[in-house]
């Protein structure tokens, strides 16, 4: 994380986003389902029944592992389409928030244009974009 936040902090150009509702987005392997049961009940009269969820639960130990590991498989297919963003996603990733910095303007558009390509493939949005750029401002 210090990492991170130096590295954030040494360019001209700074800017952040999340990923909106990334542990909802990563879904459950079949096999490990069976891990995330629960007991159910529409009516405190009734049985209960069992189900299970089918995408990684927030606040779970595991949880950032999987996502990084969902998210950095992901970035993988991108590696030779999208270089410039790729070495900085697999850097710049901080559980499900992106935070980066540039050296100049066209540098921080490119990989800012790159990102938001490479994260909505699979249907991923990356929202609440902030910057200290006003060229960046309509993120």
């Amino acid at each position: 994380m210090l990492e991170l936040l130096l590295r954030f902090r040494k360019n001209s150009v700074a800017f952040t986003a999340d990923v909106k509702s990334a542990f909802l987005q990563t879904e459950l392997d079949l096999r490990d389902r069976d891990f995330t049961r629960f007991f159910w009940t529409d009516n405190l009269n009734n049985n209960p029944y069992v189900l299970n969820f089918t995408r990684v639960l927030f606040g779970l130990r595991p949880s950032p592992y999987l996502l990084a590991a969902t998210l950095k498989h992901h970035f993988r297919k991108y590696k030779e389409q999208y270089r410039h963003a790729f070495d900085f996603l697999n850097s710049s990733i901080y559980v499900d928030d992106f935070i980066c910095g540039r050296n100049d303007v066209p540098d921080a558009l490119r990989t800012t244009l790159e990102c938001l390509q490479i994260f909505s493939d699979p249907g991923m949005l990356l929202r609440k974009w902030r910057t200290n750029l006003k060229q960046l401002n309509w993120l």
